[in-house]
């Protein structure tokens, strides 16, 4: 069904099958799962230091155990994808995270560099693989339509990844806790998702409607709207911490407290937005999700307050593109592309970072550029309009 420019985006709507009615609990596995993906993210930067000392290793070689993570996940996420199109979502999604959970929990007792960087890797394979599910099993799930399902996924990943990082330095830092403790918590939770993930349905998997495929315009605007995006807010992630004494004169707890700040305001957002769904809205949220990285950007070398901005701006980006993403799936493709649209925030999140340093003259100018070309892309794919290839749960 076409959208007129003056009309509603139609939603994607999953829905399971009628022999199991949606449960808001059948999101749980997918949940912690996501929570333990975020919390590798928002911890494995502030223990890194601490697994450093403990291989006896410099500071060249700790990075490269973030690296083989991303790169490993980046490389496999296809696949997982494709796999999810053709197979149980069940089993896909419970084989990625055992091979997550189990590399997870062997890095913990690893007494090599060369075993940990090992276990990264397959950490990250795992990671590829089960990560598309996250978003697919929670819209099929969600008991008041996809979008507010997704929302409120954004909610609790926003809270997880605010507390997360206080914890660990609070922890590390006057507990006298060791980083393995801490890393522990990362395969424990995991563990707990695939424990509840067998109730899942055994036979689950994502198909599309009897109708036309899709149109993949809109798509094809938010893979790029998502890829610049998720690459300013992952510049901001790492740069307000990484430029804490200097730019501002905060210490390590200070630098902590203002990424939680900057987690809480996405948590915030998303509730706000979950509240009440406006899918008419959702290129708007675009737009301003662009015009608040603008401001963050013009406060980043005055105050560490502009983390309010990206984390604002992050949620308003968050639930759109994967709604229009996946309203604009192609029948049969709705694994691929949740994992695409993965890829493109990871690359984008990985260049922009290395490509764009603080110290760059031209900083300002090019976070500038890339906030208006957001705004462009999202006018694109509004005007572009929208098809829709419903997916179900299905048996």
């Amino acid at each position: 069904m076409s959208r007129s420019s003056s009309g509603p985006l139609p939603p994607f709507s999953p829905s399971l099958s009628s022999a199991t009615p949606p449960r808001g609990s059948s999101q749980l596995p997918a949940l912690l799962a996501n929570f333990s993906y975020i919390l590798d993210i928002a911890a494995f930067a502030i223990i890194l230091p601490g697994i450093a000392a403990s291989l006896n290793i410099g500071a060249d070689q700790a990075l490269l155990l973030f690296a083989a993570y991303g790169a490993s996940l980046s490389a496999t996420l296809l696949l997982g994808g494709l796999l999810i199109d053709r197979s149980s979502l069940k089993l896909i999604f419970l084989a990625g995270l055992s091979i997550y959970t189990a590399a997870a929990a062997l890095i913990a007792v690893a007494p090599t560099f060369e075993l940990v960087l090992l276990l990264r890797a397959a950490q990250g394979v795992g990671a590829g693989i089960f990560s598309p599910c996250v978003p697919l099993i929670i819209a099929a799930c969600a008991r008041h339509g996809s979008a507010r399902g997704l929302t409120m996924w954004g909610v609790w990943s926003g809270i997880f990844a605010a507390l997360s990082p206080l914890a660990i330095v609070l922890a590390t830092s006057h507990a006298g806790a060791d980083w393995r403790l801490a890393w522990l918590v990362v395969p424990t939770t995991s563990l707990i998702a695939i424990a509840i993930g067998l109730n899942l349905r055994a036979d689950a998997k994502i198909s599309g409607s009897s109708g036309p495929p899709a149109t993949g315009a809109p798509a094809y605007y938010m893979f790029a709207y998502v890829f610049l995006s998720y690459g300013v807010t992952s510049w901001f992630i790492y740069n307000i911490p990484l430029r804490a004494a200097v730019l501002y004169g905060l210490d390590d707890i200070g630098s902590a407290t203002f990424s939680t700040l900057l987690w809480l305001t996405f948590s915030l957002t998303c509730l706000a937005m979950a509240r009440s769904v406006h899918l008419s809205m959702l290129h708007g949220y675009l737009l301003l999700s662009a015009a608040l990285l603008v401001a963050g950007t013009a406060l980043f070398f005055v105050t560490p307050w502009c983390a309010l901005f990206v984390g604002a701006a992050m949620a308003l980006a968050n639930m759109p593109t994967t709604e229009i993403i996946l309203a604009n799936a192609r029948r049969g493709a709705f694994g691929l592309s949740a994992s695409f649209d993965i890829v493109c925030a990871r690359l984008g999140g990985a260049l922009l970072v290395v490509l764009v340093p603080a110290e760059f003259p031209g900083m300002t100018i090019a976070m500038m550029a890339i906030s208006a070309t957001l705004a462009a892309l999202a006018l694109m794919s509004w005007k572009s309009g929208t098809r829709t290839a419903p997916a179900t749960l299905s048996g």
